[in-house]
């Protein structure tokens, strides 16, 4: 796999999921009503279905088949090791696809030694099980005695495309980027060396359309605030390289250790230890009452996805907050959508984004600026042959305060009230003095804005777009791009030099650093 290059005109995915290809379709008869909900995405409608049909018909495979899958949506861990032992062994579904689907229901009991003896009665690679044997001998830890607020760090080289939080890992203090479409904790191999993690090759994965080796490793402590963890689990990829060398992410797995609020508003994650029942309670009070909860389902070892629609169009959507990008009116788009689909909604595009459109999660909705364009599904991982068409990131996220639930698997989504007194930064400039705000500003690898002069003032361009004209504001170092209603904040450093902007727009804030 290799990270693209990133321009506003092509969505980038900057930090890695892996997966592995499930192969085989639905099984036969799926036809039968329960398949064909789940095929839709209507898993609790599936499940239904599978328990009504082995209620009167407790020899009925494909129901149990369904039965397993639906468990395992919903954290159903155990019943999906005992439904599959009641699968007849000559029966067609009981092929590789789902005997993947057992090991990660293994790996979420961490029962590593029996996801081990499993993986080499199938014959898994080499890789794998040896991985299955290290993780056996150094299982993982989490202690947590309250809730505690982690803020997010400002300043971040991804700004806010990209929160990031403070950790100590290893004991060596890093700035960890949140991403729920990662497991555990992700980095390139020379990072993990400085870490002192030693890493060792198990296969390969998907990750921003590309294949890449993974190999994987484990971090003998991970402190986020006052939570410990031990032993845990890093991956890292050869294609983090340049300034991503250096990137640490913290994926689902990290997050789904807790209960979690991702609070855009205050720019923090709280957390809460999963099994203290009355900080579980204060805390759901305080962060969820009055919201209409989500189901959130969870399919392999860290993927998450959720009901909503795109232009009043139900779909499934993996969520997956590492989508880093600018859409043409430099604003995050909110996620990406198969080609496919988008034609089949009719729902118009160009330059690898939409036009702006509608979405729905629960109650949570509002109108985005766009989606990326996926040409396949190599970003949307699958089950059970069917993949959600609909990747929601960050984009459509950072305007919320939103909680994931992993013992009831409920999302919770609140809207970020906007302080409009924010959106204004600081004092008058004057036209003798412009030139100190031209030249080339880094919003991401390979993405930069660019600020030049012209007859009327200066101008802004992103890569593959007009040149928009920046009318100084009544603050300084503030600009507005009317035709977009967005506003432009230039930062200096101590000495007075212009080291960077922020574009605000839409109530969201991307930040990017003076290059040249």
């Amino acid at each position: 796999m290799k990270i693209q290059r990133m321009s506003l005109s092509h969505p980038t995915k900057v930090l890695v999921f892996f997966c592995v290809a499930l192969g085989p379709g639905l099984p036969v008869g799926a036809q039968d009503a329960g398949w064909e909900a789940f095929e839709r995405g209507r898993f609790v409608e599936a499940s239904i279905w599978a328990r009504d049909t082995l209620a009167n018909q407790p020899d009925h495979p494909r129901a149990r088949h369904l039965s397993t899958l639906t468990s395992f949506l919903t954290g159903d861990f155990e019943d999906v090791l005992a439904g599959y032992l009641l699968l007849p062994r000559e029966y067609p579904g009981r092929d590789e696809a789902l005997a993947r689907v057992i090991l990660d229901a293994y790996l979420h009991l961490e029962r590593y030694k029996e996801a081990a003896a499993f993986a080499e009665v199938w014959d898994f690679s080499e890789g794998q099980r040896a991985w299955l044997e290290v993780r056996a001998a150094r299982p993982p830890t989490v202690n947590l005695d309250r809730t505690i607020v982690v803020p997010f760090v400002e300043n971040n080289f991804l700004g806010d495309l990209m929160p990031a939080v403070m950790v100590e890992l290893n004991g060596t203090r890093v700035v960890a980027h949140l991403d729920t479409g990662g497991a555990f904790i992700t980095m390139s191999e020379n990072r993990a060396l400085e870490l002192g993690i030693e890493v060792r090759g198990v296969g390969s994965g998907v990750a921003n359309n590309q294949q890449t080796s993974v190999s994987k490793g484990v971090a003998h402590s991970l402190m986020i605030g006052d939570a410990a963890l031990t032993n845990v689990e890093v991956a890292t990829v050869q294609t983090l390289t340049g300034q991503l060398e250096s990137i640490v992410i913290l994926g689902s797995r990290i997050l789904s250790s807790f209960l979690t609020t991702w609070d855009n508003e205050q720019s923090r994650l709280i957390l809460t230890p999963r099994d203290d029942v009355a900080a579980r309670s204060r805390h759901l009070v305080e962060h969820t009452a009055g919201i209409d909860a989500v189901d959130l389902y969870l399919r392999g070892d860290h993927f998450l996805w959720v009901n909503g629609t795109v232009d009043e169009h139900d779909a499934l959507m993996f969520l997956d907050t590492g989508l880093v990008t600018l859409d043409p009116s430099g604003q995050q788009p909110a996620g990406g959508v198969l080609q496919n689909v988008l034609d089949t909604w009719n729902v118009g595009y160009s330059d690898g984004f939409t036009e702006s459109v509608s979405v729905s999660i629960g109650s949570a909705s509002r109108e985005v600026s766009s989606f990326g364009v996926f040409p396949d599904t190599r970003n949307l991982a699958g089950l059970g042959g069917i993949a959600p068409p609909v990747l929601i990131s960050h984009g459509f996220f950072k305007h919320y305060v939103w909680t994931m639930d992993f013992d009831e698997h409920k999302l919770y989504l609140r809207p970020v009230t906007v302080d409009e007194g924010a959106m204004s930064v600081d004092v008058p400039t004057s036209d003798a003095g412009l030139s100190v705000y031209i030249g080339s500003y880094e919003v991401a690898p390979s993405v930069s804005l660019e600020v030049t002069s012209g007859d009327e003032g200066l101008l802004l361009q992103a890569p593959g777009q007009q040149r928009v004209s920046l009318t100084a504001g009544t603050d300084a170092d503030t600009f507005e791009i009317k035709l977009a209603g967005a506003t432009v904040v230039f930062s200096r450093d101590f000495g007075g030099e212009v080291v960077g902007l922020v574009l605000h727009q839409a109530g969201a804030q991307t930040r990017a650093t003076k290059v040249r």
